[in-house]
């Protein structure tokens, strides 16, 4: 059990390196028309920046990101599980489930120790 659980943990790691395609776009709309924006390759995440003040978005290919909310009240939304994950509608980020799994066999290494 424990070294299956470690296995998936080093096969979901390795699945989140994969390079990712992402939509980038600066100031543009939510719901958007692939002709307006552009698309990036060779990507480890891609983030979805929310303008609080607005109804505007930026897409960006990243190679860091933290989804949160700044100071300003805007929305970060992050995703590496798919290619052009930063589309429309609320993204989920994979980096939670990633970090549990990787926290889950290091707690099973370590058991073992």
């Amino acid at each position: 059990m424990s070294r299956a659980l470690l296995l998936l943990a080093l096969g979901a790691s390795i699945l989140a390196t994969d390079a990712r395609k992402c939509y980038t776009c600066s100031k543009c709309s939510d719901n958007f028309e692939k002709k307006y924006v552009y698309e990036e390759s060779g990507c480890s995440l891609c983030a979805k920046y929310k303008y609080a003040d607005s109804d505007s978005v930026s897409r960006i290919c990243a190679s860091m990101c933290v989804s949160g909310t700044d100071t300003s009240g805007n929305r970060i939304y992050c995703c590496s599980n798919k290619d052009y994950c930063n589309s429309t509608g609320l993204l989920r980020s994979s980096c939670l489930l990633l970090l549990l799994l990787l926290l889950a066999a290091l707690a099973v290494f370590c058991s073992q120790l």
